[in-house]
């Protein structure tokens, strides 16, 4: 589906100068994953739209969750979506804008959540995120189960704060992200 006025070809605009770096992340990640899980290239679907390319793609994901996730993994039936941020945790701590909030967070924009749960619910699959820090050097991740528990006990936070024009971010603490041996033994429990 194509929509030249979208709020994601907005957003698409506006972060352009990041596509070259996102497109890094998202291989660093798959690579990761075919190493730590050993999985070949073929057991990791490049799933999102315009996931591994650099040029501007107008298509958007809107009327097909499954293609919000930039990768599926049919083995443990899991899409994960990629995200970043070239901070470190001392300087995420600086970017809450008087938020009254502290500590060091990562931002996940709030309609990746709610498509994690439509996919979840009605797809049956599980739902990752994972956060490339590129000066911090780590992968870390975060199923969005357990971003749901952090919701409900307040640790994690919805705002329209954080980046003014840009919808929703939940805001979660760096610390809740799982370092990637946690990730791997969340994951042997779907390996039969």
């Amino acid at each position: 589906m194509t929509s030249t006025n979208s709020f994601a070809n907005q957003l698409k605009e506006k972060y352009k100068d990041k596509w070259t770096l996102t497109t890094i992340r998202e291989d660093i990640a798959r690579k990761w994953l075919m190493l730590t899980l050993n999985l070949s290239e073929n057991d990791i679907v490049v799933n999102g739209i315009g996931v591994l390319d650099s040029n501007k793609v107008d298509e958007t994901w809107e009327g097909d969750p499954k293609k919000k996730y930039d990768f599926y993994i049919p083995k443990y039936n899991m899409y994960i979506d990629i995200t970043g941020t070239q901070f470190t945790k001392r300087q995420s701590s600086s970017r809450l804008h008087g938020m009254e909030l502290k500590g060091s967070y990562v931002a996940v924009l709030g309609v990746k959540y709610a498509v994690g749960l439509v996919l979840q619910q009605y797809y049956k699959a599980k739902a990752v995120i994972a956060n490339i820090a590129d000066n911090e050097g780590e992968i870390r991740f975060i199923t969005v189960d357990y971003i749901t528990l952090l919701k409900k006990k307040g640790i994690a936070i919805s705002t329209k704060e954080f980046a003014k024009g840009e919808n929703e971010y939940i805001l979660i603490p760096w610390k809740e992200f799982w370092k990637p041996s946690r990730f791997k033994n969340w994951l042997k429990a779907f390996i039969k």
